[in-house]
């Protein structure tokens, strides 16, 4: 100790400026915590943890919702979504093209239809594929160039020009090899042939879907002017000057006019404008900013668990401390000492903490939910590395200033009355005790958090799906147009699909449907019982499923009352199974079987109407926190 002190008192006579102090400093910090390995051991683990969790999971944050998106400019491009009795909801062509003719504030407006297709050609096995139905303006408003060729032009969204596809830089390298000749190749999707004439580079998918490639969404005029069916998407780009504020009043005029225009189609729905960043990463960004939020509480727990250690060595060396301020060492001397001590912890934190952020991004990448947007980009990048360096740092201020500060206000003779006491074992150290009630406070708001987390996950464990989920396989099966057009042909192949899959050893029962449970399901836009006028106020918004007469026994679903599909009714009289929550809201107090609901069909004027012969019990389509 003796140097140190002599180091202490002639600073200046050593020459070598701040890095030579520096230098000396980490070098007396080192010593120092080799000397009380189990108190640096504890700290340093304390740290790790506390700082590894926090990383990890400002990975995710970083990820999913800060990073910039690709082409998505976060003042201009916005998402112009419909809205069904105020919840989110689809986008029809009829909406969609009154927009785009109205609007004055929005340069560029695009439609998105998400598909899929099967892609083969001669010679190579045919494939699946994610795509996606946009119209030109789609590439304006993402405001990337295309890798090769070119994106599409207005022209070509016309029905009956030639079929045009661009390629995603993915599928171009994995099935062309990258080859530059693909531009002007023709393509087999479905039962139909398109001409390639660009391809996107890698990364460009902006709504997040997995889309492969795309194809120019060609409206019909009878789409054009439908109201009724809604299954886009739609984007825009502001006018420069204009605000989300007014490009909302804009949009929330013209929907007014349509519901003046045509009541009957648009009484019951709105639009609203969102940033496109915020529509995109949707609910994921709250979850994740909860989730930073409780790692940061632990990092703040696992500083004042720190703090409170060094209070304690700190009482440990009173009299060493008290000795180097009487042989000259000032105040401001002593403080950087005790911090570059708490530096050098948190740099052995922070660099296990890293260590341990890498295993846990690898396990939440694998772990979380598929719909969390960008998720699978998650990584230990440079922004990532610069928050850690910044939490690290923060942390070392946290946990070493007040007692950093506090020791260096001892003088000799309070000094030696400390050590005194803390050898009797008398005298209470009020700031550690504050310190450890804060704690205390802290890990029981956390505690309680976890608790109801956990209430949550067993409570969603124990929930119904409404359907039997052991041993069901589902298969997506996509059936190319023109073949395989009219009921009749759909019927049979599909009665013959199923047929097929239950003559295979070991399947019990198999069917087809339109959607299958925790899927994507239809909409039927309002479902209207018999005996009510067909008013905005009395249709029923429910999700509709076309299924073959096993299906339902297939799934397991318990039947309340009546009977299952049965194969006689696919050419007798229109039927329809409904859940228990459709027959309470259509036939309150009554009796459903036997009653009828205009479903899917017809109009107002000349309604087609399906008799109700089961009740089944309800499914939660949307998972076990979703509505049934």
């Amino acid at each position: 100790m003796g140097s140190e002190q002599v180091n202490d008192r002639r600073p200046h006579e050593r020459g070598g400026g701040v890095l030579s102090a520096l230098r000396r400093d980490l070098g007396y910090a080192g010593r120092q915590l080799r000397r009380a390995p189990g108190f640096t051991a504890a700290a340093t683990g304390t740290l790790a943890l506390g700082i590894g969790a926090t990383s990890a999971i400002f990975s995710l944050v970083w990820a999913v919702v800060l990073k910039p998106l690709p082409g998505v400019d976060p003042h201009r491009t916005v998402a112009v979504e419909a809205l069904f009795h105020g919840e989110p909801a689809s986008v029809s062509g009829g909406a969609f093209t009154e927009w785009k003719a109205r609007s004055t504030q929005l340069e560029h407006l695009a439609a998105v239809g998400v598909t899929s297709f099967n892609l083969s050609e001669a010679g190579a096995a045919p494939e699946r594929v994610g795509a996606e139905r946009v119209s030109a303006d789609f590439f304006r408003i993402f405001r990337i160039a295309p890798r090769l060729g070119r994106a599409f032009s207005a022209e070509e969204e016309t029905p009956g020009r030639e079929h045009v596809v661009v390629l995603g830089e993915g599928l171009w390298r994995r099935r062309f090899g990258a080859d530059p000749g693909v531009l002007g190749r023709p393509l087999r999707l479905g039962s139909e042939t398109f001409t390639v004439v660009g391809v996107m580079p890698s990364g460009f998918d902006p709504l997040m879907g997995g889309a492969q490639l795309w194809v120019p969404l060609a409206l019909t005029p009878e789409q054009r002017a439908n109201h009724d069916e809604h299954y886009m998407q739609a984007f825009g780009t502001l006018r420069p000057g204009t605000t989300i504020a007014s490009a909302t009043r804009e949009m929330e005029r013209i929907s007014a006019d349509l519901v003046q225009e045509q009541p009957r189609e648009n009484a019951t729905w709105s639009v609203r404008v969102t940033p496109a960043g915020k529509y995109l990463v949707g609910g994921s960004a709250r979850q994740l900013w909860v989730l930073l939020g409780a790692v940061l509480g632990v990092l703040v727990i696992a500083c004042l668990n720190v703090g409170n250690l060094l209070l304690a060595r700190g009482a440990a060396r009173t009299r060493e401390l008290a000795v180097r301020a009487a042989l000259g060492a000032g105040r401001p001397r002593i403080v950087r000492q005790l911090l570059t001590e708490s530096l050098v912890l948190a740099l052995a934190g922070g660099a296990l903490g890293l260590l341990l952020a890498a295993g846990l991004v690898h396990a939440l990448r694998v772990t979380a939910p598929p719909d969390v947007p960008r998720l699978d980009q998650a990584t230990l990048d440079g922004a990532v590395l610069a928050f850690t360096v910044l939490v690290t740092l923060g942390s070392s201020l946290l946990f070493g200033l007040v007692p950093a500060m506090r020791a260096a206000r001892l003088d000799l003779h309070e000094a030696l009355q400390r050590a005194a006491a803390a050898q009797t074992g008398g005298g209470r150290d009020t700031l550690r005790g504050s310190l450890v009630v804060v704690e205390v406070a802290l890990a029981c708001a956390l505690l309680v958090g976890a608790g109801l987390l956990v209430r949550t996950a067993l409570y969603l464990q124990r929930v119904e799906p409404g359907f039997r989920p052991h041993g069901l396989v589902a298969a997506r099966l996509s059936l190319p147009p023109g073949k395989y057009d009219g009921p009749e042909v759909l019927r049979s192949t599909f009665a013959r699909l199923a047929g097929l899959l239950e003559a295979i050893p070991g399947v019990e029962a198999a069917a087809v449907v339109t959607a299958a449970p925790l899927g994507t399901a239809q909409s039927s836009n309002g479902l209207v019982p018999e005996g009510k006028p067909n008013t905005p106020e009395n249709r029923i918004n429910s999700l509709l499923r076309v299924a073959t007469p096993g299906y339902l026994h297939t799934m397991g679903l318990r039947l309340l009352q009546g009977r299952f599909l049965e194969a006689t009714d696919v050419r007798g009289e229109r039927v329809m199974v409904v859940s228990r929550a459709l027959a309470r809201s259509a036939f309150p107090g009554q009796d459903p079987s036997g009653k009828r609901i205009s479903c899917c069909e017809g109009s107002p004027e000349a309604p087609v109407w399906k008799t109700v012969v089961g009740v089944v019990d309800d499914v939660r389509t949307a998972g076990p926190a979703g509505e049934v």
